[in-house]
């Protein structure tokens, strides 16, 4: 017995954890121009870059030139709909044959395939020039912020629906993916939520200086990363609002907050501040704060919630949900962006260097994400041991408790709700991390289905030791029983229980 428990003890404190692999390096692709702006498809199928030398190219998923289009500006922004059919980019301006400036502020909507389907000029003064822009998930809206403080809605056929004059600069814009509503940024630190029929949802004023921003896909949540100054010293704030701008909470960083990313479909918020990184939970909760080898400059979550990317001066860190470094990569310089695409893979640019690259961080399998962790198969394998000599004792050896269970249809239920709670704590393990209670739970729905599979296979014994009409005779039970005892004996088997007949 003493071994039994000392065994047991040792494999509950056995815990997951990783294993160390090369990594590789998908593709990378050096500009001859300067990148201007990049957006990355969902599932990193697509990257598209905007530069100074008036083109817009997208690259395959292998780094390769899939087109390239010459338009009539320095391209500005660029935007990929997560769809993946339409890429929507803007200009800005030109310098002419004598070396002087011209103002080309024009919107530019192509298929995936790099077909032009319309255009709309917004002006050619210098408060025309437009600097931000942001697609809808299905194409159907485009909005585009200019540097004079004008926001332009236009439909997918490029019909202008309305502008709306901002006051400042905008700075970014960023819309809901069902185009419901608009963030957008002012260079007077203001966020602004505009809905598509051009209703003011909210304004909220910030202390510091935006530098940062991130929205959830249905404009729930707006976490900004600022930077202020407090007695000579520069400091960061991390902020969440609601859809109304309401603000919700916010956290001091030490230092200026550069990067802010907030999970699409799980409870995370990470932040960047200096050297370090930090992980929120969506009320407000620290979770935890990473020390960094360099300065950070951008982030990213992964589509499930359990990897953390970081990109500093220099090398990108990936993190486990929990704060633990999984992998990591020397570069040349700072990681102005990154993303995590669908497929796990890490998309950066270096824009310093104009180098984009695709990383598969070959991340590491770890036990506990089959079966959770080599300690607790251990634990797995020693319930059904103890379950089958329960079993054994009760059913086989003494024969015991046949009638009772029948007569309550208790291991049925039992293994059914065992069951069914193992697959709900199973699916919520990818949120809370409760692998230990589901895999408690999936022993415990096992250990009682034990019991149902003993009565399958004594079925006949059972039968004729309780309900067949020789016992009836014998007066030793009456054959009209219970419909659950009924129920349980025809799902067992194809005997029917026997009716009461008249003498």
């Amino acid at each position: 017995m003493k071994r039994i428990l000392l065994i047991f003890l040792f494999i509950v404190i056995l815990q997951p954890h990783y294993t160390t692999s090369d990594d590789e390096t998908v593709w990378g692709y050096n500009s001859k121009d300067i990148i201007n702006s990049i957006s990355i498809s969902s599932d990193g199928s697509y990257v598209a870059i905007g530069t100074e030398n008036k083109n817009v190219i997208l690259l395959s998923n292998h780094g390769k030139i899939l087109w390239s289009n010459n338009i009539g500006g320095e391209v500005e922004a660029v935007s990929i709909s997560q769809d993946g059919n339409y890429v929507v980019t803007s200009t800005s301006g030109y310098l002419d044959n004598q070396n002087v400036r011209r103002v080309d502020g024009t919107i530019y909507l192509f298929s995936i395939t790099g077909n032009l389907l319309w255009k709309y000029t917004t002006g050619p003064t210098l408060d025309s020039e437009v600097y931000t822009i942001s697609i809808t998930k299905d194409g159907n809206y485009v909005a585009a912020g200019t540097s004079g403080g004008t926001l332009y809605l236009l439909s997918k056929s490029g019909e202008l629906l309305w502008y709306y004059k901002m006051g400042a600069r905008i700075l970014s814009i960023n819309t809901t993916f069902d185009g419901a509503s608009i963030v957008v940024v002012l260079e007077n630190n203001q966020i602004v939520i505009i809905s598509n029929n051009r209703d003011i949802l909210g304004r909220f004023e910030s202390s510091g200086d935006i530098i940062s921003t991130s929205t959830s896909s249905d404009g729930s949540y707006i976490v900004l990363g600022t930077k202020l100054e407090k007695n000579g010293i520069s400091k960061g704030n991390v902020t969440l609002l609601s859809r109304s701008t309401e603000l919700l909470w916010d956290y001091e960083t030490n230092d200026e907050c550069y990067s802010v990313y907030i999970s699409q479909k799980y409870p995370f918020i990470v932040a960047t501040s200096g050297k370090e990184a930090y992980l929120f939970s969506k009320s407000g909760k620290l979770l935890w704060i990473y020390e960094l080898t360099e300065k950070a400059w951008s982030s990213s979550i992964s589509r499930d919630g359990t990897f953390i990317a970081i990109g500093q001066t220099g090398r990108i860190d990936l993190l486990s949900n929990k704060g633990e470094v999984i992998w990591s990569k020397h570069l040349e310089d700072k990681i102005d962006f990154l993303d995590i695409t669908s497929k796990g893979n890490i998309i950066a640019l270096d824009k310093e260097n104009n180098k984009i690259y695709e990383f598969n961080p070959k991340i590491p399998v770890k036990i506990n994400d089959i079966l959770l962790s080599l300690g607790q198969v251990l634990l797995f394998i020693l319930f059904l041991i103890i379950g089958l000599i329960i079993t054994y004792t009760l059913f086989i050896k003494y024969r015991k408790w046949d009638e009772k269970l029948l007569q309550t249809n208790i291991s049925l239920k039992i293994s059914i709700i065992f069951f069914f709670s193992a697959i709900i704590i199973f699916g919520l393990n990818k949120i809370f991390i409760l692998g230990m209670l589901s895999f408690l739970i999936l022993a415990l729905s096992l250990l009682y289905a034990f019991g149902f599979l003993i009565i399958f296979l004594s079925k006949d014994r059972i039968f004729k030791k309780y309900y067949s009409w020789e016992c009836y005779k014998e007066q030793k039970i009456n054959p009209v029983i219970s419909s659950a005892k009924q129920n349980t004996l025809v799902f067992l088997s194809h005997i029917r229980v026997p009716e009461k007949r008249k003498e």
